[in-house]
């Protein structure tokens, strides 16, 4: 069997066809006529259809989904004058300006796409005014509306446009013309002052935009095969002798069980216009040339009008008592609305429907129209208007209509009407004022103006200033160039204006923008030379159009001067310049100090003889100490800077006790002896004097300070300078991040090292201990490492971290802030170890204790009815398959953030999200 005799376009057309044979699955480019064969409308509507579908898709293809032209877009939303924009407002299309009334709002005039459908509005025009759209609904609940464009093709005969007739012919009329309508309508989104974009998802605007789902099954009534041509059974099969297009079409929207049809055996052609009436008759246009094609005694008829079938909204079925000439007379009793004339003001006209009238839908069962066609519906819903053709023809005593395999009709969707929408804008209605939020229209330029301007060179550049004259500026070593080109050619004599932006300067000589033309490589260019250094520089490159007009985003040129005030210095390795952050700083700080670098040597480090590193600002016991210090150099010692008994006071310990109150700080130096061991001074406290210390700060209640002293200006090296002169110990220490003062040195002759430590009581101690230790989503391990007494961050420690069997799975060391990280770690039990000197700190972390999701867990079924997740998330999810609720919640935030390609923190917040969803259980 035959396919369906269906239009993909969808065109509402009631008119007087043979059958329409239009199906896009064929794949046909054409209809050709042959010679010596009779002609057939269905074939001149094919070609029609094949071009339309051909230009549908097409302009799909290279449009999308929707869009307008750059320069002519129309169906502009605006809530007022002030808010249309400049350009589209200055369009002649757009003048003058509609009045708007309460809950009404402008729609600009120009053309727009949807789906491959040209919609045109040739003058700016209000909502409530819209020609095609009659009375359609004010706005007057305050919230956020979606204005959206709905466009349809309608078939227009001779009855709603008169000028179609040829009158010459003395009244028949010949064929029939479609035109396209387009609607815009508004949907409410949200409540007032949300927050929403263009791109959500609206339910609202995904129920109003939906198609309908019913379908519709037809055939001729099955039963044994005519005998013969000749031969037409009376039992089964299309038993009718004339060959017909039925029509069925919704009239009652709704469900299958609450919506109503109707039917045609003549596509609904058979119509008149209704010129006026006198109580229960109507005078038409004309009762038709005979019986099949005319009006009769008993017929059911629909009350019809232009205005009812732009809303989408159902006539009036009533049934005839009585036909005389141009004279129906209704009766009242069977109507299911008004039937005054008065109710139908835009075109009335009377169609003839064939049956009993409306009919309902049973389930899972046949319905008989007539002569043998039969039709059944399958659950869904039904739209007002919509309809299926269905040719029966004598010869064949069947109605052509796609089977399966097994020859059982296949249901179909409604052949027509076919909606294309298109999202225009949004809209803030507060219950009195409306204001457009955000145009959600999709613009293209011409073909003509897809003219590109990209970088060419002198981007980035920097320049070398005389800053004895700095009002000069500098020229930078290349030009600005600029390509231009269409459809990736280089095109030759088109005009780039480039313009100073900021900083002064100069372009070709003057501070006035150059006007460059192309050359033959599509490339425009200018000479700049910078402004006064202190300002960013910055030129701005923009392609004109013949007239001189901007066509273009602009291109933007920085440069820059090559200052040593603007060049990173890092004084890591250069002590003596710490302060300095620029190479200008490390400049003037060399400046001021005069001279070079003087011969001398340094301390490398220091370590008290117990083991413990020496810490500038640190703490310790007092037991500690009296094991003495070691100042280790990085040259050896002359012996005789310390003296012969080790008397001379070049390095010594100062305790600072305070008086009592807040005046005084008496200082009170250690006795001790000094000695020298190769490149070691060694600094050896009395034994005497733990007991004094301890009773004079009172057994070290509180933390007691002592002051470091080294004397670089007295102690030498044992080897001279290759100038022959004394090499004298640089010990300027000077503090670094961390509390580092080692190693010391400034290039300076000579200098003292003074630093600083706490002696806490014996049982006190110098604790380590681990804080802040967490497992981070990405598998990693971070933590810090702090005094127990003081919660002071250590720097530099070694921390280790082992599994429970003892095997070492990372090592490293903690920064300035006492932090560390290892990455990538098992989940399992981990042990943590901290070591400084003899001090030992160790902590066990847990393993992570997983919750494994299940389905059941969820009262959900999908992550879209999750309200918490916003439309973005639930689309992402939609995207990728990951609608189950427990599929996403047993994913890592890793493994989430690639699948979805977005940052683990956002990642992290979304399956926080998902998981809150579960029960508890």
């Amino acid at each position: 069997m035959p396919a369906p005799l269906r239009t993909e376009l969808g065109i509402a057309m009631k008119t007087d066809l043979s059958r329409s044979t239009f199906d896009a699955a064929k794949r046909f480019s054409s209809v050709r006529l042959q010679q010596g064969r009779m002609q057939l409308d269905a074939d001149w509507n094919e070609q029609i259809d094949i071009l339309a579908h051909h230009d549908k898709l097409t302009l799909t293809d290279m449009i999308g989904p929707a869009g307008g032209p750059l320069d002519s877009a129309g169906f502009g939303i605006a809530g007022a004058v002030a808010d249309l924009d400049p350009r589209e407002a200055a369009r002649p299309a757009n003048q003058p300006v509609p009045t708007l009334a309460a809950g009404d709002f402008l729609i600009t005039g120009g053309t727009y796409y949807a789906s491959g459908l040209l919609a045109q509005n040739p003058a700016i025009t209000s909502y409530l005014g819209q020609e095609d759209f009659p009375d359609p609904p004010a706005l007057t609940t305050p919230g956020v509306y979606l204005a959206y464009l709905d466009v349809w093709d309608r078939s227009i005969t001779a009855l709603e446009d008169p000028s179609i007739r040829e009158v010459a012919l003395g009244g028949p009329d010949t064929a029939t013309r479609t035109r396209r309508i387009w609607q815009v309508r508004a949907v409410r989104v949200a409540a007032p002052g949300a927050t929403v974009t263009c791109m959500d998802e609206f339910d609202a605007y995904a129920a109003a935009t939906r198609s309908p789902d019913g379908q519709l099954s037809a055939r001729a009534e099955p039963g044994a095969a005519p005998s013969g041509p000749c031969v037409v059974p009376e039992t089964a099969g299309y038993r009718s002798l004339e060959n017909q297009l039925y029509r069925v079409e919704v009239h009652t929207p709704g469900t299958r069980a609450a919506a109503r049809f109707k039917w045609s055996r003549e596509n609904g052609a058979v119509v008149s216009a209704w010129l006026g009436q006198n109580g229960d008759e109507a005078t038409i246009s004309s009762a038709g040339p005979d019986r099949p094609h005319g009006f009769s005694n008993g017929d059911w008829v629909e009350l019809i009008d232009a205005s009812r079938e732009l809303r989408g909204a159902p006539g009036t079925m009533v049934r005839l008592l009585e036909v005389r000439a141009d004279v129906l007379v209704f009766d009242p009793a069977t109507a299911d609305g008004p039937t005054a004339f008065a109710a139908f003001p835009s075109q009335p006209r009377i169609r003839r429907w064939e049956g009993t009238g409306l009919f309902a839908a049973p389930a899972n069962a046949w319905v008989d129209l007539e002569q043998g066609v039969q039709v059944r519906f399958q659950a869904g819903t039904y739209r007002t208007g919509d309809y299926w053709m269905i040719p029966a023809r004598t010869n064949t005593g069947a109605v052509e209509w796609p089977v399966n395999s097994a020859g059982t009709p296949v249901p179909q969707s409604p052949h027509g009407i076919v909606h294309a929408y298109a999202r225009l804008g949004l809209m803030q209605f507060d219950g009195t004022a409306i204001t457009a939020t955000e145009d959600c229209r999709t613009l293209f330029p011409p073909l003509t103006g897809l003219m590109q301007i990209d970088y060419a060179g002198g981007d980035g550049q920097e320049a070398m200033p005389d800053l004895t004259t700095p009002a000069a500026g500098a020229p930078l070593p290349e030009p600005l160039r600029a390509a231009v080109s269409l459809g990736g050619r280089p095109v030759a004599g088109a005009t780039v204006r480039f313009s100073l932006v900021s900083g002064g300067g100069r372009l070709n000589g003057a501070s006035a923008p150059v006007d460059a033309v192309t050359d033959a490589e599509g490339v425009a260019s200018t000479v700049w030379r910078l402004g006064a250094p202190g300002s960013a520089q910055r030129v701005e490159a923009r392609l004109l159009d013949h007239g001189g007009t901007a066509r273009h985003v602009p291109l933007v040129y920085s440069a820059s001067h090559a200052m040593a005030a603007t060049t990173a210095f890092d004084p890591a390795n250069c002590p003596p310049l710490a302060q300095a952050r620029n190479v200008q700083e490390a400049l003037e700080l060399l400046c001021a100090r005069g001279g070079g670098e003087e011969p001398g040597f340094r301390i490398e480090r220091m370590i008290w003889r117990s083991g413990q590193p020496f810490e500038h600002d640190g703490r310790l016991s007092l037991d500690m100490i009296m094991e003495g210090l070691e100042i280790i150099c990085d040259d050896e010692v002359d012996p005789a800077s310390v003296g012969d008994a080790g008397e001379r006071p070049v390095a010594f310990i100062t305790a600072m006790r305070p008086d009592g109150g807040d005046l005084f700080t008496f200082e009170i130096r250690l006795s001790a002896r000094l000695s020298v061991a190769g490149n070691v001074i060694i600094w050896q406290p009395n034994p005497n004097l733990p007991g004094p210390l301890i009773d004079y700060f009172r057994n070290f209640e509180q933390p007691a300070l002592f002051e470091l002293t080294v004397r670089g200006d007295n102690i030498r090296a044992r080897s001279a300078a290759e100038d022959g002169s004394v090499r004298w110990l640089d010990a300027d220490a000077l503090e670094r991040p961390g509390r580092q003062i080692m190693p010391t040195g400034d290039t300076r002759r000579g200098g003292t090292l003074v630093s600083w430590f706490w002696i806490i009581a014996p049982d006190q101690g110098r604790r380590l201990r681990f804080v802040d230790v967490v497992r981070q989503p990405s598998g990693g391990l971070i933590g810090r490492v702090v005094l127990a007494d003081s919660g002071a961050p250590v720097f530099d420690v070694e921390v280790a971290l082992r599994g429970v069997a003892g095997n070492r799975i990372g090592q490293t060391q903690t920064n300035s802030d006492g932090g560390f990280l290892f990455a990538d770690v098992p989940s399992t039990v981990l042990e943590l170890e901290a070591r400084s000197g003899s001090e030992v700190a160790r902590m066990q972390v847990p393993a992570i204790r997983r919750q494994v999701f299940r389905p059941e867990d969820f009262a959900i079924v999908s992550t879209d009815a999750l309200s918490d997740l916003s439309s973005a998330n639930r689309a992402r999810l939609r995207a990728t398959g990951l609608t189950n609720p427990a599929d996403v919640a047993n994913l890592s935030v890793a493994d989430l953030a690639g699948r979805l390609d977005i940052s683990e923190r956002l990642a992290e917040t979304l399956l926080n999200t998902v998981r809150a969803a579960a029960r508890p259980r």
